[in-house]
């Protein structure tokens, strides 16, 4: 008679017992500390922790520019003054006009996560870099290329301005990252 196993010895995954809900299931399950159990994540599920909640909160009130010509008016005004709220605004006409939702965004947290580490961005980056990531971006979207999401690159590199504007005016991030000049151009 062959052993019997005891159903603490089996792996979790074969002594889940998942109803039929519906949801769709790869089977595979992780832990969190407390025992919870999750289905891991894949990259494109999108990493929408990963979004500043600060930026996705200003896109949503921000006012949504009719055409891409208007929004990136915006971007430029808000970038020669250091305006936030224009750049929320580009954010939101990016996220309602180009990019259908923010997935693709999240898509692209998760692609940089694994690329560089969770968070890596926050620790700062050069701003003057940011906007010239932003820009060249826009540009191979607007051509057309498809060697990567150059919508959601640029969407993301909008988002890291935001940011990192918002931290440097509030003395959270060294001044030394802004290479391009947002405090000088707000009179900070």
């Amino acid at each position: 008679m062959p052993k019997k196993t005891k159903k603490k010895d089996l792996p979790i995954a074969v002594t889940l017992h998942v109803p039929t809900s519906g949801l769709a299931d790869s089977g595979a399950r992780s832990a969190t500390v407390t025992g919870a159990l999750r289905e891991p994540s894949s990259v494109d599920a999108g990493r929408y922790d990963l979004i500043p909640p600060e930026a996705l909160a200003a896109a949503a009130c921000a006012p949504v520019p009719a055409n891409r010509n208007e929004a990136e008016l915006w971007l430029a005004n808000a970038l020669a003054v250091g305006q936030l709220s224009g750049i929320a605004s580009f954010i939101a006409y990016l996220v309602a006009s180009e990019l259908g939702g923010w997935h693709r965004i999240a898509v692209h947290y998760a692609r940089g996560a694994l690329k560089y580490a969770d968070r890596n961005w926050e620790k700062g980056l050069e701003t003057g870099r940011t906007v010239s990531s932003l820009y060249r971006h826009l540009d191979k979207a607007k051509r057309g290329l498809v060697d990567e999401d150059h919508w959601a690159a640029a969407a993301w590199n909008a988002i890291a301005i935001y940011d990192h504007t918002r931290r440097l005016q509030l003395g959270r991030l060294p001044r030394e990252l802004d290479t391009y000049g947002v405090l000088a151009r707000r009179g900070s």
